[in-house]
């Protein structure tokens, strides 16, 4: 049987994951998460057919006109099959023009907002630091485009 160890304190993960959307030097994006969950539901036998479900909650982007704006996320993941959950949430803060912040936190057409995909990135990074955690296979990373 495997020794669990209570993790009770970490002070700093610094995920780096590299940006699809790079946004323009007149704009500052920084992604901060301030509650990280997971949960382990069944201890089977590790499986390379697992799939990661997402469900993305984005809030409203508050205090764009002063030209910093909060942008409030919850990201919600479990696997298929049933063997683990997470649960993050966090905000994005963007610094830059009120035209430039609105051009990474209104949708774009039938586009979601920029601001989403740079949360769907640095999140997809954080969950395989957590699946390590919990000894689950971490989520994989798809060729996405803009």
């Amino acid at each position: 049987m495997r020794k669990v160890e209570k993790i009770s304190e970490i002070l700093n993960i610094d995920v780096n994951a590299a940006s699809l959307v790079k946004p323009p030097k007149e704009v500052s994006i920084s992604v901060h998460f301030s509650y990280l969950e997971a949960k382990r539901k069944s201890w089977s036998p590790r499986s390379p057919e697992v799939q990661y479900l997402l469900s993305i909650f984005i809030g409203e982007a508050l205090g764009r006109e002063k030209g910093e704006a909060f942008v409030p996320f919850i990201i919600e993941a479990e696997t298929e099959p049933d063997l683990v959950s997470f649960t993050l949430r966090g905000g994005v803060y963007i610094e830059g023009s009120l035209e430039n912040i609105e051009d990474w936190v209104l949708p774009q057409g039938e586009k979601a907002p920029k601001v989403w995909m740079r949360i769907y990135q640095e999140s997809l990074a954080m969950l395989a630091i957590l699946a390590r955690f919990v000894d689950a296979p971490p989520p994989e990373v798809s060729s996405l485009s803009e």
